[in-house]
C-alpha cells in the first residue's frame, strides 16, 4: 500500500503546495500581523492558502481518480467495511462486507470500464513514466515558488 501510495500522494501534495506555499508567503510580507498563528489573520491567510492549493490540486486528482491509479471517496465499495477486490482485509476473522452476498453476485456481474458493480481495478505507471510525472510535479512547485519569489524574496 505504502509503495503504491508514494506516487499518488507526492504528485497531489506537490500541486497542493504548489498553491499553498507561494500565497502563504506573499501574504504574509503584505499582511501585517499574518504571521503569527495567534492572530486570527494567520488563520484566514491558512485558509486561503488551503482552497488555493486544494483548486490547484484538483485536476490532478481527477486525472489519477479517473485514471484509476488513485481511488476517491467514493470510489471505494462498502467504503465502510473490508474491500476484499482491493486487497483490503479485516484483521478480524471470518469478517465479511456489510453487503457479503450481494456484493458476492455483484462481482460476476458484466465489466464496465475498468469496473465490477462493487469492484475496481486499480492501475499502475511504468516506473518511467512515474517518474516524469513526479519531475513535472516538482517542476511545477519550483516554478511556482520562483514565480512567487518576485513578490515575497524566499531566503533560508
Amino acid at each position: 500500500a505504502v509503495r503504491k501510495t508514494f506516487f499518488v500522494e507526492t504528485l497531489s501534495m506537490n500541486f497542493v503546495m504548489a498553491g499553498m506555499i507561494p500565497l502563504m508567503l506573499v501574504l504574509a510580507v503584505h499582511w501585517e500581523g499574518s504571521e503569527n498563528p495567534a492572530n486570527p489573520a494567520f488563520w484566514f491567510r491558512m485558509s486561503l492558502a488551503a482552497i488555493l492549493g486544494g483548486l490547484l490540486a484538483y485536476p490532478i486528482n481527477y486525472w489519477l481518480v479517473k485514471n484509476h491509479l488513485k481511488h476517491g471517496c467514493m470510489t471505494l465499495p462498502n467504503a465502510d467495511g473490508p474491500a476484499p477486490g482491493l486487497g483490503h482485509h479485516s484483521p478480524e476473522p471470518g469478517a465479511m462486507p456489510h453487503d457479503g452476498a450481494q456484493g458476492q453476485h455483484s462481482q460476476h456481474q458484466g465489466h464496465h470500464h475498468g469496473h465490477h458493480e462493487g469492484h475496481m481495478e486499480m492501475k499502475d505507471l511504468s516506473l518511467g513514466a512515474k517518474c516524469l510525472w513526479i519531475a513535472f510535479s516538482f517542476a511545477f512547485l519550483f516554478l511556482a515558488l520562483w514565480i512567487a519569489n518576485h513578490w515575497a524574496p524566499i531566503r533560508f
